[in-house]
Protein backbone atom coordinates (compact mmCIF):
# COMPACT_ATOMS: atom_id res chain seq x y z
CA UNK A 1 0.00 0.00 0.00
CA UNK A 2 2.91 2.38 0.69
CA UNK A 3 4.19 2.18 -2.90
CA UNK A 4 0.69 2.51 -4.38
CA UNK A 5 -0.22 5.50 -2.19
CA UNK A 6 3.11 7.19 -2.94
CA UNK A 7 2.64 6.89 -6.70
CA UNK A 8 -0.96 8.07 -6.44
CA UNK A 9 0.17 11.12 -4.44
CA UNK A 10 2.24 12.35 -7.39
CA UNK A 11 -0.65 11.91 -9.83
CA UNK A 12 -0.20 8.35 -11.13
CA UNK A 13 -3.31 6.24 -11.77
CA UNK A 14 -2.60 3.08 -9.78
CA UNK A 15 -4.18 -0.38 -9.69
CA UNK A 16 -3.14 -2.28 -6.57
CA UNK A 17 -3.42 -6.06 -6.87
CA UNK A 18 -3.72 -7.94 -3.60
CA UNK A 19 -5.17 -11.09 -2.08
CA UNK A 20 -6.17 -9.01 0.96
CA UNK A 21 -9.93 -8.67 0.59
CA UNK A 22 -10.06 -5.97 3.30
CA UNK A 23 -8.32 -3.41 1.09
CA UNK A 24 -10.59 -0.79 -0.48
CA UNK A 25 -10.32 1.73 -3.30
CA UNK A 26 -8.83 5.04 -2.14
CA UNK A 27 -8.23 8.20 -4.16
CA UNK A 28 -6.43 7.31 -7.38
CA UNK A 29 -5.71 3.79 -6.14
CA UNK A 30 -8.02 1.12 -7.51
CA UNK A 31 -7.80 -2.20 -5.64
CA UNK A 32 -8.42 -5.55 -7.30
CA UNK A 33 -7.65 -9.23 -6.72
CA UNK A 34 -5.44 -11.50 -8.88
CA UNK A 35 -8.55 -13.18 -10.37
CA UNK A 36 -11.18 -10.58 -11.33
CA UNK A 37 -14.92 -10.97 -11.79
CA UNK A 38 -17.21 -13.94 -12.23
CA UNK A 39 -15.01 -15.40 -14.98
CA UNK A 40 -11.87 -15.15 -12.84
CA UNK A 41 -9.91 -13.23 -15.49
CA UNK A 42 -6.29 -12.36 -14.67
CA UNK A 43 -5.71 -8.83 -13.38
CA UNK A 44 -3.33 -7.90 -16.22
CA UNK A 45 -5.97 -8.74 -18.85
CA UNK A 46 -8.54 -6.63 -16.99
CA UNK A 47 -6.26 -3.59 -16.61
CA UNK A 48 -5.23 -3.84 -20.26
CA UNK A 49 -2.35 -1.53 -21.13
CA UNK A 50 -0.16 -0.04 -18.40
CA UNK A 51 3.20 1.72 -18.30
CA UNK A 52 4.91 -0.05 -15.40
CA UNK A 53 4.49 -2.85 -12.88
CA UNK A 54 6.01 -2.58 -9.39
CA UNK A 55 6.32 -6.00 -7.76
CA UNK A 56 6.73 -5.80 -3.97
CA UNK A 57 6.40 -9.54 -3.30
CA UNK A 58 8.76 -11.38 -5.64
CA UNK A 59 10.74 -11.02 -8.85
CA UNK A 60 9.62 -12.34 -12.24
CA UNK A 61 12.54 -10.84 -14.18
CA UNK A 62 14.77 -13.86 -13.52
CA UNK A 63 14.14 -16.99 -11.48
CA UNK A 64 15.37 -16.22 -7.99
CA UNK A 65 17.29 -13.07 -8.97
CA UNK A 66 16.84 -9.56 -7.62
CA UNK A 67 16.02 -6.27 -9.28
CA UNK A 68 15.56 -5.68 -12.97
CA UNK A 69 18.45 -3.20 -13.37
CA UNK A 70 21.40 -2.88 -15.70
CA UNK A 71 25.07 -3.21 -14.88
CA UNK A 72 25.32 0.56 -14.67
CA UNK A 73 22.78 0.54 -11.79
CA UNK A 74 20.31 2.51 -13.89
CA UNK A 75 16.75 1.29 -14.37
CA UNK A 76 16.63 -0.38 -17.78
CA UNK A 77 13.81 -0.96 -20.24
CA UNK A 78 13.29 -4.25 -22.04
CA UNK A 79 15.60 -3.37 -24.92
CA UNK A 80 18.64 -3.69 -22.68
CA UNK A 81 21.14 -6.47 -23.27
CA UNK A 82 23.03 -6.30 -19.94
CA UNK A 83 23.30 -10.00 -19.17
CA UNK A 84 19.68 -10.31 -20.38
CA UNK A 85 18.48 -9.33 -16.93
CA UNK A 86 14.90 -8.90 -18.15
CA UNK A 87 14.62 -11.88 -20.45
CA UNK A 88 11.99 -13.97 -18.64
CA UNK A 89 8.85 -15.00 -20.50
CA UNK A 90 6.64 -13.08 -18.06
CA UNK A 91 8.56 -9.86 -18.66
CA UNK A 92 8.44 -10.27 -22.41
CA UNK A 93 4.70 -10.96 -22.32
CA UNK A 94 4.12 -7.89 -20.16
CA UNK A 95 5.62 -5.82 -22.93
CA UNK A 96 3.99 -7.68 -25.83
CA UNK A 97 0.48 -8.02 -24.44
CA UNK A 98 0.21 -4.95 -22.20
CA UNK A 99 2.78 -2.44 -23.53
CA UNK A 100 4.39 -2.48 -20.08
CA UNK A 101 7.93 -1.24 -20.69
CA UNK A 102 9.13 -1.29 -17.12
CA UNK A 103 9.06 -4.04 -14.54
CA UNK A 104 10.44 -3.11 -11.10
CA UNK A 105 10.92 -5.57 -8.27
CA UNK A 106 11.45 -4.20 -4.75
CA UNK A 107 12.05 -7.64 -3.28
CA UNK A 108 14.85 -7.46 -0.70
CA UNK A 109 17.48 -10.10 0.07
CA UNK A 110 15.64 -10.85 3.31
CA UNK A 111 12.37 -11.38 1.43
CA UNK A 112 14.17 -13.67 -1.03
CA UNK A 113 15.59 -15.79 1.81
CA UNK A 114 12.15 -16.31 3.34
CA UNK A 115 10.58 -16.96 -0.06
CA UNK A 116 13.19 -19.53 -1.14
CA UNK A 117 13.78 -21.31 2.20
CA UNK A 118 10.33 -21.15 3.77
CA UNK A 119 9.13 -19.57 6.99
CA UNK A 120 10.95 -21.91 9.39
CA UNK A 121 14.47 -21.79 7.94
CA UNK A 122 14.20 -18.63 5.85
CA UNK A 123 13.13 -16.44 8.75
CA UNK A 124 16.25 -17.26 10.80
CA UNK A 125 18.45 -16.73 7.72
CA UNK A 126 16.85 -13.34 7.08
CA UNK A 127 17.15 -12.22 10.69
CA UNK A 128 20.82 -13.26 10.79
CA UNK A 129 21.49 -11.42 7.54
CA UNK A 130 19.80 -8.24 8.79
CA UNK A 131 21.69 -8.30 12.10
CA UNK A 132 24.97 -8.67 10.23
CA UNK A 133 24.23 -5.72 7.95
CA UNK A 134 23.19 -3.52 10.88
CA UNK A 135 26.28 -4.52 12.87
CA UNK A 136 28.56 -3.62 9.97
CA UNK A 137 26.81 -0.26 9.56
CA UNK A 138 27.34 0.10 5.83
CA UNK A 139 28.50 3.45 4.55
CA UNK A 140 25.67 5.61 3.31
CA UNK A 141 25.88 7.09 -0.16
CA UNK A 142 24.95 10.61 -1.06
CA UNK A 143 22.05 10.80 -3.45
CA UNK A 144 21.79 13.81 -5.72
CA UNK A 145 18.12 14.21 -6.68
CA UNK A 146 17.11 15.76 -10.00
CA UNK A 147 16.00 19.37 -10.17
CA UNK A 148 12.53 20.13 -8.79
CA UNK A 149 12.52 16.74 -7.07
CA UNK A 150 11.26 18.14 -3.77
CA UNK A 151 8.33 20.20 -5.01
CA UNK A 152 7.23 17.81 -7.74
CA UNK A 153 7.45 14.53 -5.84
CA UNK A 154 8.68 14.39 -2.26
CA UNK A 155 6.65 17.36 -1.04
CA UNK A 156 3.48 15.94 -2.56
CA UNK A 157 4.12 12.58 -0.89
CA UNK A 158 4.68 14.27 2.49
CA UNK A 159 1.58 16.43 2.06
CA UNK A 160 -0.42 13.26 1.44
CA UNK A 161 1.03 11.82 4.68
CA UNK A 162 2.49 8.84 2.86
CA UNK A 163 5.21 7.85 5.34
CA UNK A 164 6.84 4.46 5.74
CA UNK A 165 7.07 3.70 9.45
CA UNK A 166 9.91 1.48 10.62
CA UNK A 167 9.62 -0.68 13.73
CA UNK A 168 12.95 0.46 15.15
CA UNK A 169 15.68 2.96 14.37
CA UNK A 170 18.20 0.36 13.15
CA UNK A 171 15.79 -1.09 10.58
CA UNK A 172 16.09 2.09 8.51
CA UNK A 173 19.52 0.85 7.41
CA UNK A 174 18.13 -2.17 5.56
CA UNK A 175 14.97 -3.31 3.83
CA UNK A 176 13.77 -6.42 5.63
CA UNK A 177 10.70 -8.60 5.28
CA UNK A 178 7.25 -8.74 6.84
CA UNK A 179 4.95 -11.59 7.73
CA UNK A 180 2.20 -9.82 5.78
CA UNK A 181 4.23 -9.90 2.57
CA UNK A 182 5.03 -13.58 3.11
CA UNK A 183 1.39 -14.58 3.58
CA UNK A 184 0.40 -12.42 0.62
CA UNK A 185 2.90 -14.25 -1.60
CA UNK A 186 1.99 -17.75 -0.40
CA UNK A 187 -1.76 -17.12 -0.67
CA UNK A 188 -1.50 -15.79 -4.25
CA UNK A 189 -3.05 -18.38 -6.61
CA UNK A 190 -0.74 -19.98 -9.14
CA UNK A 191 -1.22 -20.21 -12.90
CA UNK A 192 -0.01 -23.47 -14.41
CA UNK A 193 -1.71 -22.96 -17.78
CA UNK A 194 1.39 -21.70 -19.52
CA UNK A 195 4.94 -22.83 -19.83
CA UNK A 196 5.87 -21.86 -16.26
CA UNK A 197 4.28 -21.89 -12.84
CA UNK A 198 3.81 -18.19 -12.09
CA UNK A 199 1.45 -16.13 -9.98
CA UNK A 200 -2.04 -15.98 -11.45
CA UNK A 201 -2.81 -12.84 -13.42
CA UNK A 202 0.68 -12.34 -14.80
CA UNK A 203 0.74 -12.99 -18.56
CA UNK A 204 1.98 -16.41 -19.65
CA UNK A 205 2.75 -17.94 -23.02
CA UNK A 206 0.15 -20.47 -24.06
CA UNK A 207 -1.42 -21.78 -27.25
CA UNK A 208 -3.89 -18.94 -27.55
CA UNK A 209 -1.64 -16.05 -26.58
CA UNK A 210 1.12 -17.22 -28.90
CA UNK A 211 -1.08 -16.52 -31.94
CA UNK A 212 -0.42 -13.15 -33.54
CA UNK A 213 -3.07 -10.46 -33.38
CA UNK A 214 -3.64 -10.53 -37.15
CA UNK A 215 -4.22 -14.28 -37.38
CA UNK A 216 -7.75 -13.72 -38.68
CA UNK A 217 -6.18 -13.45 -42.14
CA UNK A 218 -4.50 -16.89 -42.22
CA UNK A 219 -5.08 -20.55 -41.51
CA UNK A 220 -4.02 -21.69 -38.06
CA UNK A 221 -4.06 -24.85 -35.96
CA UNK A 222 -7.14 -23.49 -34.23
CA UNK A 223 -9.12 -23.66 -37.46
CA UNK A 224 -10.77 -26.89 -38.48
CA UNK A 225 -10.52 -27.46 -42.21
CA UNK A 226 -10.64 -30.53 -44.49
CA UNK A 227 -7.29 -31.82 -45.81
CA UNK A 228 -6.22 -30.37 -49.15
CA UNK A 229 -5.15 -32.40 -52.14
CA UNK A 230 -3.25 -31.09 -55.14
CA UNK A 231 -5.52 -33.17 -57.38
CA UNK A 232 -8.80 -32.06 -55.87
CA UNK A 233 -11.11 -29.57 -57.48
CA UNK A 234 -11.56 -26.23 -55.74
CA UNK A 235 -14.07 -26.52 -52.88
CA UNK A 236 -17.49 -25.01 -53.46
CA UNK A 237 -18.21 -21.60 -52.05
CA UNK A 238 -19.95 -21.72 -48.67
CA UNK A 239 -23.69 -20.94 -48.67
CA UNK A 240 -24.50 -17.28 -48.22
CA UNK A 241 -25.66 -16.20 -44.79
CA UNK A 242 -28.84 -14.15 -45.23
CA UNK A 243 -27.77 -11.84 -42.38
CA UNK A 244 -24.15 -11.40 -43.47
CA UNK A 245 -23.03 -7.87 -42.67
CA UNK A 246 -26.29 -7.19 -40.82
CA UNK A 247 -27.60 -7.60 -37.29
CA UNK A 248 -28.90 -11.15 -37.02
CA UNK A 249 -32.15 -11.01 -34.99
CA UNK A 250 -31.98 -14.73 -34.23
CA UNK A 251 -28.36 -15.04 -33.13
CA UNK A 252 -26.91 -12.85 -30.36
CA UNK A 253 -23.41 -11.50 -30.97
CA UNK A 254 -21.02 -11.86 -28.01
CA UNK A 255 -17.95 -9.61 -28.02
CA UNK A 256 -15.62 -10.91 -25.35
CA UNK A 257 -15.86 -12.03 -21.75
CA UNK A 258 -17.66 -8.96 -20.41
CA UNK A 259 -20.58 -9.37 -22.81
CA UNK A 260 -20.79 -13.10 -22.12
CA UNK A 261 -21.01 -12.32 -18.43
CA UNK A 262 -23.59 -9.51 -18.74
CA UNK A 263 -25.79 -11.08 -21.44
CA UNK A 264 -25.64 -14.78 -20.56
CA UNK A 265 -24.02 -15.65 -17.23
CA UNK A 266 -25.49 -13.06 -14.86
CA UNK A 267 -29.08 -13.48 -16.19
CA UNK A 268 -28.47 -17.27 -16.01
CA UNK A 269 -29.87 -17.85 -19.49
CA UNK A 270 -29.91 -21.14 -21.32
CA UNK A 271 -27.48 -20.62 -24.18
CA UNK A 272 -25.45 -22.27 -26.89
CA UNK A 273 -22.42 -20.25 -28.03
CA UNK A 274 -20.88 -20.81 -31.46
CA UNK A 275 -17.19 -19.82 -31.52
CA UNK A 276 -15.88 -19.22 -35.02
CA UNK A 277 -13.37 -17.31 -37.12
CA UNK A 278 -13.64 -15.29 -40.31
CA UNK A 279 -10.91 -17.43 -41.89
CA UNK A 280 -12.54 -20.76 -40.97
CA UNK A 281 -14.25 -22.25 -44.06
CA UNK A 282 -16.12 -24.83 -41.98
CA UNK A 283 -17.47 -22.02 -39.78
CA UNK A 284 -18.79 -20.23 -42.87
CA UNK A 285 -20.64 -23.37 -43.93
CA UNK A 286 -22.16 -23.76 -40.48
CA UNK A 287 -23.25 -20.13 -39.96
CA UNK A 288 -26.46 -20.11 -42.08
CA UNK A 289 -27.39 -23.56 -40.76
CA UNK A 290 -26.90 -22.27 -37.21
CA UNK A 291 -29.27 -19.40 -37.94
CA UNK A 292 -31.87 -21.81 -39.31
CA UNK A 293 -31.56 -23.96 -36.20
CA UNK A 294 -32.14 -20.93 -33.99
CA UNK A 295 -35.26 -20.02 -35.99
CA UNK A 296 -36.73 -23.52 -35.72
CA UNK A 297 -36.21 -23.90 -31.98
CA UNK A 298 -38.57 -22.06 -29.66
CA UNK A 299 -37.62 -23.41 -26.25
CA UNK A 300 -36.00 -20.40 -24.58
CA UNK A 301 -32.43 -21.21 -25.59
CA UNK A 302 -30.36 -18.20 -26.61
CA UNK A 303 -28.31 -18.83 -29.74
CA UNK A 304 -25.14 -16.76 -29.61
CA UNK A 305 -21.99 -16.41 -31.68
CA UNK A 306 -18.50 -15.09 -30.88
CA UNK A 307 -15.26 -14.55 -32.77
CA UNK A 308 -12.48 -16.69 -31.29
CA UNK A 309 -9.70 -14.47 -32.62
CA UNK A 310 -8.52 -10.97 -31.76
CA UNK A 311 -7.63 -9.95 -28.20
CA UNK A 312 -11.14 -10.33 -26.77
CA UNK A 313 -11.82 -13.52 -28.70
CA UNK A 314 -8.63 -15.22 -27.55
CA UNK A 315 -9.29 -14.24 -23.93
CA UNK A 316 -12.81 -15.66 -24.21
CA UNK A 317 -11.52 -18.88 -25.81
CA UNK A 318 -8.90 -19.27 -23.10
CA UNK A 319 -11.43 -18.90 -20.30
CA UNK A 320 -13.77 -21.41 -21.96
CA UNK A 321 -10.96 -23.86 -22.70
CA UNK A 322 -11.54 -23.74 -26.47
CA UNK A 323 -8.47 -24.32 -28.65
CA UNK A 324 -10.09 -25.09 -32.01
CA UNK A 325 -12.96 -23.74 -34.08
CA UNK A 326 -15.72 -24.34 -34.90
CA UNK A 327 -16.75 -25.03 -31.31
CA UNK A 328 -20.05 -24.97 -29.44
CA UNK A 329 -20.26 -24.26 -25.70
CA UNK A 330 -23.50 -24.55 -23.68
CA UNK A 331 -24.47 -22.58 -20.58
CA UNK A 332 -26.99 -23.16 -17.80
CA UNK A 333 -27.46 -21.49 -14.40
CA UNK A 334 -24.67 -19.00 -15.05
CA UNK A 335 -21.96 -21.53 -15.82
CA UNK A 336 -20.68 -23.82 -18.57
CA UNK A 337 -22.87 -26.88 -19.06
CA UNK A 338 -21.19 -30.07 -20.17
CA UNK A 339 -18.24 -30.21 -22.55
CA UNK A 340 -17.30 -28.29 -25.67
CA UNK A 341 -18.81 -29.79 -28.84
CA UNK A 342 -16.95 -29.74 -32.16
CA UNK A 343 -18.93 -30.22 -35.37
CA UNK A 344 -18.35 -30.13 -39.10
CA UNK A 345 -21.98 -30.10 -40.18
CA UNK A 346 -25.46 -29.01 -39.12
CA UNK A 347 -28.05 -30.28 -38.31
CA UNK A 348 -26.26 -32.46 -35.79
CA UNK A 349 -27.71 -35.25 -33.65
CA UNK A 350 -24.99 -34.60 -31.10
CA UNK A 351 -25.89 -30.91 -30.71
CA UNK A 352 -29.63 -31.67 -30.73
CA UNK A 353 -29.23 -34.12 -27.83
CA UNK A 354 -27.08 -31.63 -25.94
CA UNK A 355 -29.79 -28.97 -26.34
CA UNK A 356 -32.46 -31.40 -25.16
CA UNK A 357 -30.47 -32.17 -22.02
CA UNK A 358 -29.85 -28.45 -21.52
CA UNK A 359 -33.54 -27.49 -21.62
CA UNK A 360 -34.82 -30.53 -19.70
CA UNK A 361 -32.74 -29.80 -16.62
CA UNK A 362 -31.02 -33.19 -16.82
CA UNK A 363 -27.36 -33.75 -16.11
CA UNK A 364 -24.84 -33.87 -18.94
CA UNK A 365 -24.69 -37.35 -20.45
CA UNK A 366 -21.25 -37.63 -22.06
CA UNK A 367 -21.69 -41.29 -22.97
CA UNK A 368 -24.87 -40.74 -25.01
CA UNK A 369 -23.50 -37.62 -26.71
CA UNK A 370 -20.17 -39.17 -27.64
CA UNK A 371 -21.95 -42.10 -29.31
CA UNK A 372 -23.53 -39.73 -31.82
CA UNK A 373 -21.92 -38.18 -34.89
Amino acid sequence: SFVADGLAAVGVAVTQVSTNKLLRNRGQVSVTTPAVGQMGLGFASVVGKFDALVDTLSDESKAGESMCIGLDNEWDDFDTSDEEECSSAVIMELKRQHKCNRYISTMSNAQKMVRDNGLIFGRSDAQGYMKQIIANKPAQRKIFPPKQFGSKTLQKILDANVIYKQKNKDSSLIQGWTMGDYWELTSWPRDVAGAANVRFGFPVIDDLNSIAEDDDSRDDIMISAPPKSINSVPPPKPPRDQFEGENNPYVMNIDGIDELSSKILKPEKLCVLFLSSSSCRTCKYLTPKYTQLSIRRNDGVVFAKANAFGKKGKELSKVLGVNAVPAFVLFRDGQVYGKTITLTKLPSKKLNLALELLTSGDEWDARRINQLK
